[in-house]
């Protein structure tokens, strides 16, 4: 890894498609859950910024399986470089949660621009207990 990031490696695109074992079967993806989780960690450990692909909708969905990618999901953090983290900063459209924890890096809570979207996201959050999640 040193020598790629000495050539100018900053940044990957992951195919992770989800986090959850009904969608890596359905995807027929030659991995396990854990293989998603330390392929993320490995990058994050040398300070790589990721672009990671994912899956959260299939037509063979459950509420489970969109409850283990939300759980997921939601550990991700933002690289600090990235250029969502630089517009977050420049719109102040971001809550930071616990900073002295992530020093590098910077969970968030969003500002949504659009008022209907942060409506449909606290409709989800209150309804959770209704769908089991």
């Amino acid at each position: 890894m040193d020598k790629l990031i000495l050539s100018g490696l900053f940044g990957v695109f992951l195919g992770i498609d989800t986090f959850n074992e009904d969608d890596i079967l359905l995807f027929r993806k030659p991995c396990i859950l854990n293989d998603n989780i330390n392929s993320i960690n490995f990058f994050n450990k040398f300070n790589i910024c990721l672009n990671i692909g994912f899956i959260n909708f299939t037509p063979k969905s459950k509420i489970n399986n969109l409850k283990q990618n939300n759980n997921q999901l939601r550990k991700l953090e933002i690289y600090k470089g990235s250029p969502i983290y630089d517009i977050l900063l420049e719109k102040d459209y971001y809550l930071p949660i616990n900073l002295k924890k992530h020093n590098k890096n910077i969970i968030y809570n969003y500002k949504y621009e659009e008022l209907k979207i942060k409506k449909f996201i606290t409709y989800l959050v209150s309804h959770e207990k209704v769908f089991n999640c």
